[in-house]
Parts: C-alpha cells; structure tokens; sequence
C-alpha cells in the first residue's frame, strides 16, 4: 500500500512538474516577446536624461559643453531661422550661448529658462499663428516622419522633435552610433512674422 501511495505522489509531482515547466516556458516567452516589441518612441530615460543635461547647460550658458557632448563631430548642427520672409538652414558645428557668434541665429537658447522640463509626453504639438499661442502647455517629444518641412534638406530619419512651450524651445534630436545627438535648434516654429 506503501508503494502505490509513493507511486501515485511521484506521479502527481511528474505532472505538476511538466505543468510548471509549461507554465515558465510560456511566460518566458510571453516576457521576451513583449521586450522585442518595437515602440514608436526612443528608449524615454536615455532621451530624457539627455534633454535634462542639454537644459541645464543651455540654462548655465555652456555652449561649450553642449558643443562637446550633444554637437555629433562628424553632423553637427542645423539651425533653421526666419530672415525676413526667408526660412534659412545654417550648419554649424559649435554652440555660442554668450552671443559672440553673430552669424548663427538661436535667440530661444539664449533666453533665460523659467522651468525645465519634468515630465515630457510623447505627443505633438503645433503653433497657431492665429491665436498666437501653442496647442498645449508643457513639454512635448514627438518622432518627425520624412515628409517633414526639413526633410528635402535634413535627413529626417530617426529625428525627434522636442517641443517646450512654458520656454519656447524646440529642437530635434538624433540617435547616432547609439548616442543622443542635438541635430536641429528650430527658430522658424512660433515666428509668425513672414
């Protein structure tokens, strides 16, 4: 009697056991597909922690190590602003935040920051001309498509766009050789003068 009642234990564990193998193999799988999943936004922490570093040396006034850090050596930057009625494209590769280089225009880098960003949603937002104000408040990332306004000048691939409407900052940003790169500062958006 003994040994039927083991036998019958062994058994319930053998098939409890194959159970749970079962279970784990599925879950497992379930985890790791989900992890493979692609999102349509960049890994958030890695572009937040960026964009946190970039204000606080725009707010420091540190072109120089904004140009060092975020400025790719091999890209640079592109600075798109209104000049008169004409959109203009100028390619730089270094940041001035004290005014000293007069022929690139980024006045909104040279504002004061009255807030920096705290929590960013991924969302678009635009300027109203009309109403002279943004869609909504607060700070925005939103990845750029190819028919872009920039996109028969600029390789728009993989760019995303950064919008702060409490500061009226907006720039682009580009992941190359897996690296979080400044790519565009953007004057033209909000300048309804033209």
């Amino acid at each position: 009697m003994r040994l039927k009642g083991l036998k019958m234990m062994l058994n319930c564990s053998l098939k409890n056991y194959k159970t749970i193998k079962i279970f784990l193999f599925l879950l497992l799988t379930v985890l790791l597909t989900s992890c493979q999943a692609k999102s349509h936004y960049p890994d958030s922490v890695a572009i937040g922690d960026t964009i946190q570093k970039i204000y606080l040396l725009i707010k420091n006034k540190r072109g120089d190590l904004l140009t060092q850090n975020f400025i790719s050596k091999q890209d640079g930057v592109y600075v798109v602003y209104r000049l008169g009625v004409r959109d203009m494209i100028k390619h730089i590769y270094r940041i001035d935040l004290n005014g000293t280089n007069k022929s690139v225009s980024y006045q909104s880098l040279r504002y004061p920051i009255q807030k920096l960003p705290h929590t960013i949603k991924q969302k678009k937002v635009s300027y109203n001309c009309l109403e002279d104000r943004w869609t909504e408040n607060g700070f925005f990332l939103n990845a750029i498509n190819k028919n872009h306004i920039f996109s028969d000048k600029i390789d728009v691939r993989n760019l995303y766009c950064f919008t702060d409407t409490i500061n009226g900052i907006r720039f682009y940003l580009k992941k190359i050789d897996h690296i979080w790169y400044l790519y565009i500062i953007d004057e033209i958006t909000g300048n309804c003068d033209a």
